[in-house]
């Protein structure tokens, strides 16, 4: 047996059987450092980056193009690796033809997008470094439509945000694992139906494989990133094998139209119902913006990918809580994404809102009464800025400024309160009185809220009465921006690194309950 284990190690458990009989080449491809314990089957690991103690090479951001590059180096895209074939059907060309066919009726811009995005996707790997260079330049005569002369988009650029196969090995190891913990037959070596599969062309390992595949294409991950001036757009990405290749406009343009765009929209909910101006962008703050989220991911990942984060007490590796934190984190990403572009749908946003908000709350230990506490959000705000280059902020500040101000603007509601003439909320709560802040009223009563994903009502009798004396004195307007608290709070996580590995580490060494209030069983081997 292996003694104590070393800071930054952990012991994971492997089939002989794996990688073609020499887990040691699993763990090499997945950049991390093995030795064999004495234990048959049990490997002492470290990731390589913590072994060299150098900075992790999991996301790396390339400026091919734009106001901070020295020069075009779009060349750089005909040397990255792709680790699937590249296949373009007869219907995905058929498609291509017709939104060309369409830019050319219509002079639509949206439509010339989509276009240039489509012949991007499709363009075979030998062609991409031309095509990506064609369409740039394209991007960059485009005319002012009263001013030929003035070019829309004189500050575009173009960037690559690549992840390596060491970080694709890292996700799906403990996905991986976990499986072999369901199927019996693995579990004692026989691997013959996991071969027939592989003779069939079928994904042989799909544990939560479409809740973990974002770290594929990186859309996932940079979807925040591309809608964070939402509503307006000030970049687009195109999906590729090894990451995402990403056009930067220089300057945000309308993200949509205050009429239908398409036949759903006549169906009527409540989104927006202000103007919001579009904001303008230094030359080089796109670049700037876009590498730091490169590396802010890249911190992250260096967390989430750790196997030393996820072990008990004795250091044993625990696949489960691994896998579940590489899908709640993805979770998080995914659904701010669909926060920041529900500009038509408020209630859509703030249902998003919540339960990305839940997932905060798993990911930091903060309760959600305090993650929806002004004071609290405003501190947030405080150290993302802090944080932030100048040039950066102009990008990734914005949303999360508007979040914290839609949160303070919740206290208005209190109307009860101004028409009393009184100086915080007086909650009639049985026969007595509870008074608070109007701050804290409004911590509680998003609170109140979110419970009542469930339906309205407390269903517990110490908090019932205060829940209804909340709904009761509150008129119910919450600003359109108040969705925008899971951007906020995803930042701060992206800021804070070193609090997640604190977090997520604490977490793995504290014993789980089952609902029977026994300890769980299924920990470590």
């Amino acid at each position: 047996m292996f003694g104590e284990v070393p800071e930054g190690y952990a012991l994971v458990d492997m089939p002989s059987w794996a990688w073609g009989g020499k887990p040691q080449g699993l763990f090499a491809d997945a950049g991390v450092r093995c030795i064999a314990t004495d234990d048959p089957g049990r490997w002492l690991v470290q990731t390589n980056e913590r072994y060299r103690r150098q900075r992790p090479d999991l996301v790396q951001h390339r400026e091919l193009a734009g106001p901070g590059a020295r020069r075009p180096d779009f060349s750089y895209l005909s040397s990255r690796p792709h680790f699937a074939a590249h296949e373009s059907s007869a219907w995905a060309l058929e498609e291509l033809a017709a939104r060309e066919e369409r830019v050319s009726r219509t002079g639509n811009p949206v439509h010339a997008f989509e276009a240039m995005r489509l012949r991007l996707l499709l363009a075979e790997p030998a062609a991409l470094a031309g095509q990506a260079e064609h369409e740039f330049t394209e991007l960059l005569q485009v005319p002012l439509q009263d001013q030929p002369e003035t070019k829309v988009f004189a500050d575009a650029g173009a960037h690559v945000f690549e992840r390596s196969a060491s970080l694709v090995w890292r996700q799906k190891l403990p996905l991986i694992l976990c499986q072999i913990w369901q199927d019996p037959l693995l579990q004692v070596g026989d691997i013959a139906h996991v071969g027939a599969a592989q003779a069939r062309n079928e994904l042989t390992f799909q544990s939560a494989h479409a809740l973990a595949d974002g770290v594929y294409l990186m859309d996932a991950y940079i979807g925040p990133l591309l809608a964070a001036l939402s509503p307006s757009v000030w970049a687009f990405n195109v999906p590729r094998m090894f990451g995402s290749l990403m056009f930067s406009l220089g300057q945000p343009v309308a993200g949509g139209s205050s009429g239908a765009e398409e036949m759903l929209h006549h169906i009527g909910v409540p989104g927006r119902d202000s103007a919001m101006p579009v904001a303008r962008l230094t030359p080089t703050a796109s670049a700037t913006a876009s590498r730091w989220w490169a590396d802010a991911l890249n911190s992250m990942f260096a967390v989430t990918s750790d196997f030393s984060v996820f072990t008990d007490a004795a250091g044993v590796y625990l696949p489960r809580r691994h896998m579940t934190t590489i899908l709640t984190v993805e979770q998080l990403f995914r659904r701010t994404t669909s926060a920041l572009i529900s500009e038509r749908d408020t209630n859509a946003r703030r249902v998003l809102m919540f339960t990305a908000l839940d997932t905060v709350e798993r990911l930091t230990t903060v309760q959600l009464e305090n993650l929806t506490d002004f004071e609290h959000a405003r501190a947030a705000l405080e150290a993302i800025s802090e944080s932030l280059s100048q040039e950066a902020a102009e990008v990734l500040v914005p949303g999360a400024a508007r979040a914290v101000q839609a949160l303070e603007a919740v206290q208005d509601g209190f109307f009860l309160r101004r028409s009393l003439g009184t100086v915080d909320v007086e909650l009639q709560v049985g026969t007595g009185v509870q008074s608070m802040t109007p701050r804290r009223a409004a911590a509680l009563y998003l609170k109140a809220l979110r419970d009542a994903t469930h339906g309205h009502g407390a269903r517990r009798g110490n908090s019932e009465d205060r829940t209804d004396a909340l709904l009761a004195q509150h008129d119910g307007v919450l600003p359109h921006d108040l969705g925008l608290l899971a951007y906020l709070y995803l930042l701060e996580i992206l800021v804070r690194p070193d609090r997640l590995r604190e977090v997520l580490r604490a977490g793995c060494r504290r014993p789980r309950q089952s609902r029977e209030g026994n300890i769980d069983p299924d920990r470590g081997r």
